[in-house]
């Protein structure tokens, strides 16, 4: 189930080039539900894509997330805001 969400997350990312338009503001939703997409929106749409090897050498912080693509497209997350990478 983990690498058809991851294969499909890559696919998205490159159909869209990385940019998702802003969640409109619903009515029905809580104020939790509105600042959960807006946290999604902020997350996608800052997603970099890196052509070397994270760990160890790119700065983050705690839960960002990057695109390393060098023979093929992986997901990485940082994990102590530094420059601690793990590949998902």
């Amino acid at each position: 189930m983990r690498i058809l969400f991851l294969i499909l997350l890559l696919i998205t990312v490159n159909a869209y080039a990385g940019d998702i338009p802003a969640p409109p503001p619903l009515p029905q939703e809580t104020p939790v539900e509105q600042d959960y997409f807006q946290k999604i929106y902020t997350n996608w749409n800052t997603l970099e894509v890196t052509t070397t090897a994270p760990n160890g050498t790119t700065k983050g912080r705690r839960g960002k997330l990057l695109l390393y693509h060098a023979t093929a497209m992986e997901l990485w997350v940082n994990l102590d805001g530094e420059t601690w990478w793990q590949q998902l």
